[in-house]
């Protein structure tokens, strides 16, 4: 079960990437879209299955605000 869009727009949890990067890598089987945001030493994000990146907005917040560079990705099938 996904959140949904107003959920996670009235808890703060909605993950809306800052000024970054945000790319595709081209995987055996998928593109996997990531963004990379941030200047520092880098932590690499990977979410549960059950929220997906959207859920990950308070964390890279935090991390963003202590000076880490922070990469996300998106997971096979997280769009569908």
């Amino acid at each position: 079960m996904k959140a949904t869009n107003s959920w996670l727009k009235h808890s703060g949890a909605d993950y809306l990437p800052p000024a970054g990067f945000t790319g595709y890598a081209q995987l055996s089987h998928y593109t996997a879209e990531y963004n990379d945001l941030g200047e520092g030493p880098p932590i690499v994000l990977v979410h549960g299955l059950a929220g997906g990146t959207n859920l990950l907005g308070p964390i890279v917040r935090s991390l963003l605000a202590q000076g880490f560079r922070v990469i996300t990705y998106k997971l096979r099938g997280e769009d569908n």
